[in-house]
């Protein structure tokens, strides 16, 4: 009877640390984004959401089959994009589209924004490439 007693309680613990950790994960939410005017860049807004408070390191991903896919990885970004970045809402990326994604036109492009908090220099071995976070989506 006692093991049967340990056993619960042992589950009973891990249930509750498995919970504790679920309350770390990053939150995006309210993408949206557009192009500015007359110009190659896209603005996006999303509110960032961490219960610690601590920071995450932002993605930006697009994708030109409505979400399907993001195979492109946005590197020409400034704002709240790369590591450090604090929760807060209102957070602005502006990305260059010109550097990674010249002289092309989609009316099905989406945005995706992924918050991680597994440090920028990590590296997998196994090549895995979840972050851990989440992400959320906005169209352009």
């Amino acid at each position: 009877m006692k093991k049967i007693a340990l056993s619960f309680l042992a589950l009973q613990l891990f249930a509750i640390h498995l919970r504790a950790q679920d309350d770390l994960t990053p939150v995006v939410e309210n993408v949206t984004a557009a192009q500015v005017a007359n110009t190659k860049n896209m603005e996006i807004f999303f509110d960032l959401k961490v219960k610690d408070g601590q920071p995450c390191t932002i993605t930006v991903k697009w994708s030109v089959d409505n979400g399907s896919t993001y195979p492109l990885t946005a590197t020409a970004v400034t704002g709240a994009a790369g590591p450090g970045i604090q929760p807060g809402e209102g957070l602005k990326v502006t990305w260059d589209m010109s550097v990674d994604w010249d002289n092309q036109f989609t009316q099905t492009g989406r945005i995706r924004v992924i918050a991680s908090r597994i440090p920028p220099d990590y590296s997998n071995p196994d090549g895995n490439t979840t972050t851990g976070g989440t992400s959320g989506t906005g169209n352009p």
